[in-house]
């Protein structure tokens, strides 16, 4: 395998970054920390919102960059959090699109959960705020007309989420229907849901644009991940890392495919791909 000069990786969570209990090892806090002191950058790239990855960057213990909510969210330079939304047009015509079809529309801020309708107990954010502390909680809305969004004026949105956990095919319709319509970006981290940004949003795009701000190539881009809303990003990396554990879209196309995520994948990529030069 050709060896480069890496000088960023940008790593998926939720089934890359992370066990399936929501964990980080050891091994991978390690690795990404001696990866840092050897002069590399790191980027946390995920679907999920920006205030999870909060939690996440404390117990990594380092500082790193973010794209959160697939490119809705980015933490530039200067420490702001610059959104890219969806407009509430978009989210009244998402809601029309699907009407009819048994999926619920879960909206995303940088730290709300919105929904129409009661969320379930077992949904993951309710599952994980338990074992959060205050400041790490994800709010959650329920009961929340979105035609109500524009009156109270007050909330970024920066992607949606349509799901049923218990119809795949009922999902895998409303998604041919939003592609259908080439308005919004889509993609699917799970088969059970899909996930909607605004046209042009993507973790592909917001790595694009990380690698103008550090004035690199993005073939010294290492990106790691597992579901169908990492492939824009590994579409651009100069390394592209797929997780064991991974979609098989996802592996079909990865230059490397490192162990899974409960074993401390993203250490051995990283251990492969940066480190053993320098041990």
């Amino acid at each position: 395998m050709k060896r480069l000069n890496y000088k960023l990786i940008c790593i998926d969570l939720d089934g890359t970054l992370l066990t399936d209990d929501k964990k980080i090892t050891n091994e991978n806090i390690e690795a990404i920390k001696k990866a840092i002191d050897s002069g590399v950058n790191i980027c946390i790239a995920t679907g999920r919102i920006y205030k999870f990855v909060d939690h996440i960057k404390d117990l990594l213990g380092v500082s790193t960059k973010v794209i959160a909510s697939n490119g809705g969210i980015i933490l530039t330079e200067d420490g702001n959090l610059e959104f890219r939304t969806l407009s509430y047009e978009e989210i009244l015509k998402l809601k029309e699109l699907v009407r009819g079809y048994d999926v619920d529309i879960y909206l995303n801020t940088e730290n709300e959960i919105i929904s129409e309708n009661n969320i379930p107990n077992e949904y993951s954010y309710k599952k994980i705020n338990k074992y959060l502390d205050n400041k790490h909680k994800v709010n959650i809305i329920e009961n929340y007309p979105f035609e109500n969004l524009a009156l109270d004026n007050k909330y970024k949105i920066v992607k949606a989420i349509c799901i049923n956990k218990n119809n795949l095919d009922e999902v895998k319709r409303v998604r041919t229907i939003l592609e259908e319509t080439e308005e919004f970006e889509i993609s699917s981290a799970e088969h059970h849901y899909c996930e909607i940004n605004s046209k042009g949003i993507s973790k592909g795009k917001a790595v694009e644009g990380l690698v103008k701000e550090l004035g690199i190539d993005i073939k010294e881009v290492i990106c790691i991940g597992d579901g169908g809303n990492d492939i824009e990003m590994l579409k651009r990396a100069g390394m592209a890392v797929a997780m064991k554990n991974g979609m098989d879209e996802v592996k079909a196309m990865a230059d490397y495919i490192t162990e899974d995520n409960n074993n401390s994948g993203v250490a051995k990529a990283i251990n492969k791909l940066i480190l053993a030069d320098l041990n």
